[in-house]
């Protein structure tokens, strides 16, 4: 199915409900990327002793985000964006709130564990920069996509800040728990406001969000009807 494009100004993208909601989620994605991409790191220096090892993992880990940003670009274009965004957040809270539990294993167990763990993690966060531009484009059209990208990174900014201070206000004592746990729960706060957003090019039967999306419609601008 396609839809026919939309060229949205910044200003009327600023009016617009769609917007706001991917802003939201763009500034929960960004805050389990900034804490959780360095803290993985020091979790790992605390429970494996083995220096060359991470370093292994660390360069494993790299090519699971390039091949991620592959995979998630090539599911975008076949399905759009609201599904893989869907499928990306529920898998990063599964593996943001269980890592901790890492550490209930020891030995060999553990270091397998533990780069599955972080492989899964940085293919599940590269999505984030594949899907979230192109679920621009969608709702809001080519025209623009550079100024409106710059206005939905903002939430970057924004997250980045919270970041900073979710790491210096959490104790030292169980630090990781609630950093993952956390992070874990803000990207299920993430996949709750994606339910709300209007993906116009999603398959119909793949909808299964419609009631949601077609809340507040006169807050979402026009609305353009899908072409068979």
């Amino acid at each position: 199915m396609q839809c026919e494009v939309e060229n949205v100004s910044p200003k009327q993208m600023l009016c617009r409900l769609d917007f706001h909601l991917l802003w939201l989620v763009m500034f929960c994605n960004i805050i389990p990327v900034t804490v959780i991409t360095s803290v993985c790191k020091y979790f790992g220096q605390e429970y494996i002793t083995n220096d060359r090892f991470l370093s292994i993992v660390t360069t494993v880990s790299a090519l699971f985000n390039a091949g991620g940003r592959i995979f998630w670009g090539a599911v975008v274009d076949k399905v759009s964006f609201k599904i893989p965004l869907c499928v990306m957040l529920f898998a990063w809270a599964a593996i943001l709130i269980s890592f901790p539990h890492l550490t209930l294993v020891e030995g060999i167990l553990l270091k397998c564990l533990y780069t599955i763990w972080v492989c899964l993690m940085f293919f599940s966060l590269s999505g984030v920069f594949v899907i979230m531009p192109a679920a621009l484009k969608l709702l809001f059209g080519p025209a623009n996509l550079a100024v409106n990208y710059g206005l939905l990174y903002t939430a970057v900014s924004c997250g980045s800040i919270v970041s900073g201070a979710i790491t210096m206000l959490v104790s030292a004592k169980d630090a990781y728990f609630f950093q993952f746990t956390g992070c874990g729960c803000v990207c299920l706060l993430a996949l709750f406001i994606v339910f709300w957003i209007e993906d116009r090019s999603i398959p119909k039967r793949w909808n299964i969000c419609r009631w949601c999306s077609s809340r507040c419609t006169s807050l979402r601008g026009n609305q353009l009807k899908s072409k068979p």
